[in-house]
């Protein structure tokens, strides 16, 4: 369409408005295609002569002027006052070129970020393979003094760094089945043993060892954790091995449910604890509950993050965004129980409360209990100068062993107060000898002191 030159606008009155007659007569006349004049107030023949004009000239319009001279009346047509300022061709190529920019934006969008996928997933298979391949440090465990420069002690660590875990109701997690030259998991999630086992007299009676990681034998292969030195130094107990690396007091009890509900009672219960439930109880970095776990805020995240993982996201956006919020937070240390001595006396109440609850299950399935409190460098009198100094997974030496100290005594007191049938075998290792890889971990030879121990204590029984 080419626009005129000029509107030319008469200061006489406007003609007025068409009627349905006159409309008819006109389209008759000039036919149907007549185009409205962009920016005037009228469109076809509807003004001039006597009325004045709004004209303007088109080079396809129907309507000559002139057509309308000699009139005496004129009028126009309203419709014509609502025209649009662009061709639908104009806003048709508009559109075009705007989906046209915009698609090949979103195009490159979704390739960058395919591309950050691939990325991701690519780096973790490359740092996987170079960890293995160009990472693989011994643990520097293995080379205390404490293994006496054993061969087998490389590859205890590294068999318990091969090793991994798997959810569980009620109990949050046990160990992953595993086939290892030190370490055998079974399918129950439970560590083996062989020795001692065939020297069990015909009416020997199941007895089960709950615990944390030095129950479950850290630092030892299968056959030199307590509960396989227990079964070696007596022939009256079939023996399992119920403990889990990281278990507090409170996960060994609800372990213990599970097995008598699903029709597994014990006639000899074993609770060994004290490390973990102080180490993470009294820790508020890791849970404020007296029924936490190392594990809390782990799980935390995970389940927070799940309520928003679901399709789309879970399949694009979840990937990268894991990498940069991590499901596994950096140890923190806030300690409360030395200086908070209502913190102190609950956690020490908690210990033994869960040891009470924990007999009377026993005792009321037709068993026996026996609680032993559990040695670390922070009690007795052991050697640890060939330890390195610190820290040691991500705990500090001189922040824990405050720790101990204000809520070791709370239990000695509270477990003194009950009938309940207990040993402190904190001090089971002091002396020259040197037991610990760690801060509670031992060699063998000390989960054979320990196995030990236990054996007398629950003879007297």
């Amino acid at each position: 369409m080419v626009l005129p030159d000029r509107i030319e606008l008469s200061t006489s009155p406007l003609p007025r408005e068409c009627s349905t007659t006159e409309l008819r007569q006109r389209r008759s006349r000039y036919g149907t295609d007549i185009r409205p004049f962009q920016g005037a107030l009228a469109a076809g023949p509807c003004v001039g002569g006597n009325a004045g004009q709004i004209r303007a000239a088109t080079n396809e319009g129907k309507f000559r002027p002139g057509d309308e001279e000699g009139e005496d009346e004129q009028c126009f047509d309203k419709t014509a006052l609502f025209v649009p300022m662009f061709t639908f061709g104009q806003v048709r190529g508009w559109m075009l070129r705007i989906l046209k920019s915009t698609g090949i934006g979103l195009i490159a969008a979704a390739a960058l970020w395919m591309l950050a996928l691939f990325g991701v997933a690519a780096w973790d298979d490359a740092s996987k393979t170079v960890r293995k391949m160009f990472d693989a440090k011994e643990d520097p465990r293995a080379f205390l003094v404490s293994h006496r420069g054993s061969r087998l002690a490389l590859q205890i660590y590294r068999d318990m760094n091969a090793s991994g875990r798997e959810y569980h109701p009620l109990i949050e997690w046990k160990s992953r089945p595993v086939q290892l030259p030190t370490l055998n998991i079974d399918q129950r999630g439970l560590r083996l043993h062989q020795a001692g086992k065939d020297n069990n007299l015909p009416d020997a009676q199941p007895i089960g060892f709950f615990g944390g990681s030095a129950t479950f034998g850290v630092a030892a292969t299968d056959d030199n954790t307590i509960p396989s030195f227990f079964d070696v130094i007596t022939n009256n107990y079939i023996v399992a091995n119920y403990a889990q690396n990281g278990w507090t007091a409170r996960q060994n009890l609800a372990h213990l449910i599970n097995l008598i509900a699903d029709g597994e009672a014990l006639k000899v219960v074993v609770f060994y604890d004290g490390y973990n439930d102080v180490r993470n109880l009294c820790n508020r970095g890791v849970t404020s509950e007296t029924s936490g776990t190392s594990m809390e805020g782990r799980y935390r995240s995970l389940i927070k993050r799940g309520r928003s993982v679901d399709g789309i996201y879970n399949a694009l956006v979840a990937p990268i965004m894991n990498k940069i919020k991590t499901a596994a937070p950096e140890f923190v240390e806030d300690y409360i129980c030395t200086n908070d001595p209502l913190a102190a006396n609950r956690v020490a109440d908690a210990l033994v409360r869960t040891w009470e609850m924990a007999r009377m299950i026993t005792e009321g399935n037709g068993g026996r209990f026996f609680a032993f409190l559990q040695p670390s460098r922070f009690t007795g009198k052991p050697r640890i100068d060939y330890l390195p100094p610190g820290s040691s997974d991500g705990a500090r030496a001189d922040l824990l062993q405050r720790e101990f100290d204000a809520v070791y005594p709370l239990i000695r007191e509270k477990l003194a107060e009950t009938d309940m049938a207990w040993a402190d075998l904190s001090d089971a290792f002091d002396g020259d000898q040197p037991f610990y890889v760690d801060f509670v971990h031992v060699v063998g030879e000390g989960n054979r002191v320990i196995a030990e121990r236990m054996r007398d204590r629950i003879a007297v029984d």
